[in-house]
């Protein structure tokens, strides 16, 4: 069910793991969100969680204007139409949108473990 019961008007509401000091999430999949919002200047509002979890039992989930949303790929999809952001312009900035995409997924949460060692590493 629908966690923000009292929610603002085309406010992603954002639910992921929480972060560390250098980065707003562990996870690469949270972070690819966050950015998407950030680049299309969709307001957001962060809710770390570790227990909560998505229908898919995952994070990170969304919810927008009460609707749950969850899987990283569809709540982009969903947030591309109801914002109405219009697709790539060529074939050029497809790729290169593609490339940060995967680069993002699958690349950037070995960064994200190691800051996340080093800050274990300073607290013990």
């Amino acid at each position: 069910g629908v966690q923000e019961k009292s929610f603002n008007k085309d406010v992603v509401y954002l639910y992921q793991f929480s972060g560390t000091p250098t980065a707003s999430s562990l996870s690469n999949f949270c972070i690819k969100v966050e950015a998407f919002c950030r680049l299309y200047n969709i307001k957001i509002e962060r809710r770390n969680t570790l227990f909560g979890r998505g229908k898919n039992n995952l994070l990170p989930f969304i919810e927008l204007n009460g609707e749950h949303i969850a899987d990283s790929q569809i709540i982009l999809r969903r947030l591309t139409e109801h914002f109405k952001i219009k697709p790539h312009p060529d074939e050029q900035s497809a790729a290169l949108g593609h490339a940060i995409s995967r680069m993002l997924e699958n690349h950037t949460v070995h960064i994200l473990r190691i800051d996340l060692n080093m800050c274990i590493s300073r607290v013990f």
